[in-house]
């Protein structure tokens, strides 16, 4: 049966008021009666095809009962009739867009907002729409002028939050939230201001903020994800694992908390745990770029070095855009020893990313790598031309000038390391301030005295404890801060100044009073070292005289004495370039009429009858001089015991990697530092055996020209 219209004919449309037609028809479209609305308008528009608000109506009505194709005939019409009516432009705007046709859109709502400015829900849909369209600056003046209009609407003002935050606009977000929280106290709005708080790396107010949208919806798990992330952040490991072990309770499927609690567990050195939860999250979503990226960087710490590239390379793949991941390819390049695909794959990246100044610092590093000092420090000024106040690149810029010899640059920039709490491994906090080289106030008559401390590891600490009888010129009075197994050997610095007055104490044990403070590293810049001027008179250590006896008497025999070290430290991440491998010594026992002694305290062993193994009874640095004072040359790869040789005025030989540290210089065979050291480079990384070669041939022409004499291999 047909439904009535009460319309009985054309006629009636022709005498009836038009008014009265269009009201039932409204009439029907507010009852959502559809399908009488738009048989009444069908039959009206029949007789007055000119009527605009029938065709709105109409175009309203077929919108409503999802017939868009027929809406967007009827809305057209509709503002061919009244192109001076926002309504209409909006409801052609909108129909459009169901449509899917974006871009024809815009002009529509342009319109509507043309003629009426102050409509704030139209403003909003411009805007979502400009923002669909990558338009994203005209979007967020929509969203601007849209809060202005509704300053008081919590939702205009969380949308506008939304677009600020969406352009990485985080301080003005974090206020636009905070005023959401005002008007209506949602989780939402408290978590987005976590959220851009977090961003801004106002961590402890971030976490505040997180707290308080987990007060207000306590399930939310994303909020502990984002925990989990500042904690991870600010070295709260074991917190950090809680809150995603919390948000996967809440969400066991959640893939950012896997990702998160992967992550965390990395640094917590679990790789292997941290590698199967990456895998999880792997599973869930194959193509997610950023868990294959971290699974890739996971594996990498895991030494299953094949894998990583392909999960690398993979997230390149899903996301080519991406610097990080990039990064991580070219860290796992370098750390492998492919440091010509690595420079590659920077110098690339760095036409592509101009402006990533994390890209130059790695460029720069391999750079440094392959002996390139020069190329090493254009690269490093570019990336701190972009961020002048990055003293990690400050520093990196610094080890480049001074292994290029240019030390009044070199050292000035190596104080960086100390402008922020992640530039160096050991920074400390005292109570005195750091000495600014002047005159130190006097007590009693006499100078306040001064702490130096020790900073970096063994070897930096043996380097540069030569300056310490330089303070004694000054009439400063030492106090030396330094690791507790090198203490009975710094006392021995007195013996090259009689005027030094120095008190040696072991880290972590109460200090004497001081008055100022200077990290070791610190003193070259003071005293303006120069190439030319490179302190170098040796010895300037000793071992006690008790000990030095008793390893006198223990390393006495036949035939001249030779100590061995080949691995350094272990912990280090570049280990891999300095340390060789135990087999690469083998050709060294085949030189006849020495006697050969380990050094080596940890790492792997020597295993051949020819050695005898003295790295069990070395108790501290003091034993360790006390037997090199008694033998008669040492080779070393670069550690501590090199450079206690040196100090010592000892024969040293050193077997350095093709990637020299910035202390033994470019190209040279010999160290300003040391008188007595001589130095044998590696051509290539990894090759240990040619160099190896070259160190035996040069002990057995030492042993050639001995001829029953003292055996004192010349530098």
């Amino acid at each position: 049966m047909t439904q009535s219209t009460g319309l009985k004919n054309q006629k009636d449309i022709h005498v009836a008021s038009a008014s009265r037609f269009l009201t039932r028809a409204t009439d029907a479209f507010r009852e959502e009666n559809y399908p009488l609305a738009e048989v009444i308008l069908r039959q009206f528009l029949t007789a007055r095809p000119d009527v605009a608000p029938a065709w709105h109506l109409r175009g309203l009505t077929a919108r409503a009962m999802g017939d868009n194709r027929h809406a967007l005939e009827f809305c057209l019409k509709a503002v061919s009739g009244d192109s001076g009516n926002a309504d209409y432009c909006a409801a052609l705007g909108d129909v459009l867009e169901r449509l899917g046709r974006d871009p024809d859109a815009v002009i529509p709502w342009q319109q509507a907002l043309a003629l009426n400015p102050k409509v704030a829900a139209n403003r909003l849909r411009l805007a979502d729409l400009l923002d669909r369209l990558g338009r994203n600056d005209e979007s967020l003046k929509q969203y601007e002028w849209a809060a202005k209009l509704e300053p008081e609407v919590a939702a205009v003002q969380y949308a506008y939050g939304l677009a600020l935050a969406r352009q990485n606009a985080f301080k003005q977000a974090e206020s636009v939230f905070r005023r959401c929280l005002s008007l209506d106290g949602t989780a939402d709005a408290s978590f987005q201001r976590a959220r851009c708080l977090q961003e801004l790396n106002l961590h402890d107010e971030a976490i505040d903020q997180y707290q308080d949208t987990l007060t207000r919806q306590p399930n939310r798990a994303e909020a502990h994800v984002n925990l989990s992330a500042i904690y991870r952040s600010l070295g709260n490991l074991d917190k950090a694992v809680e809150q995603c072990e919390i948000a996967l309770d809440l969400q066991p499927n959640s893939v950012s908390a896997l990702n998160n609690l992967g992550l965390a567990l990395c640094d917590l050195g679990q790789h292997a745990t941290a590698a199967t939860f990456l895998r999880t999250a792997h599973q869930a979503e194959p193509d997610n770029p950023v868990t294959v990226h971290n699974l890739g960087v996971t594996l990498h710490a895991c030494g299953a070095l094949a894998d990583s590239e392909q999960y690398l390379r993979q997230a390149l793949v899903l996301r080519p855009d991406w610097p990080e991941a990039i990064r991580s390819l070219g860290n796992l390049y370098r750390e492998t020893g492919r440091l010509a695909e690595a420079a590659a794959l920077y110098h690339d990246a760095v036409e592509r990313y101009p402006d990533d100044f994390r890209i130059l610092g790695n460029l720069g590093l391999v750079q440094l790598n392959l002996n390139q000092p020069h190329d090493a420090i254009a690269t490093y000024q570019k990336a701190i031309a972009l961020t002048p106040n990055h003293s990690g690149l400050r520093t990196s810029l610094g080890i480049a000038q001074l292994l290029a010899g240019d030390f009044q640059n070199g050292w000035l920039n190596y104080e960086a390391r100390w402008e922020s709490d992640g530039s160096a491994p050991a920074k400390r906090i005292f109570p005195m301030p750091r000495w600014d080289g002047g005159p130190l106030a006097k007590v009693s008559g006499r100078p306040s005295r001064l702490l130096v401390h020790a900073e970096q590891g063994y070897g930096d600490t043996l380097h540069f404890c030569r300056y310490i009888p330089m303070l004694a010129a000054e009439d400063i009075p030492v106090v030396f801060e330094c690791q507790a197994s090198l203490v009975d050997l710094m006392t021995s610095l007195t013996d090259v100044d009689a005027r030094l007055d120095l008190t040696v104490v072991a880290r972590d044990t109460p200090l004497p009073e001081t008055i100022a403070h200077i990290p070791l590293l610190s003193l070259p810049a003071h005293f303006g070292t120069r190439l030319e001027t490179i302190p170098a008179d040796v010895p300037y250590l000793k071992a006690p005289p008790a000990t030095a006896e008793i390893w006198t008497r223990r390393l006495a025999g036949d035939g001249p004495a030779v100590g061995l070290v080949w691995a350094g430290n272990a912990e280090r991440q570049d280990d891999w370039m300095r340390s060789c491998p135990p087999a690469a010594m083998a050709p060294l026992f085949e030189v006849e009429g020495l006697r050969f002694f380990s050094l080596q305290k940890d790492g792997p062993q020597l295993e051949n009858a020819n050695v005898e193994q003295l790295g069990p009874l070395l108790a501290n640095f003091s034993d360790t001089a006390a037997a090199i004072e008694a033998l008669d040359l040492v080779i070393s790869v670069d550690t501590a015991v090199a450079h206690l040789a040196g100090a010592l005025g000892k024969p040293v030989w050193v077997i350095l990697g093709a990637a020299a540290d910035w202390r033994y210089m470019l190209d040279r065979q010999n160290s300003p530092w040391y008188p007595t050291m001589r130095l044998f480079r590696s051509p290539e990384l990894g090759d240990w055996t040619k160099v190896a070669g070259q160190v035996t041939d040069a002990l057995r022409s030492r042993v050639a020209r001995h001829d029953g004499g003292e055996f004192s291999p010349k530098c």
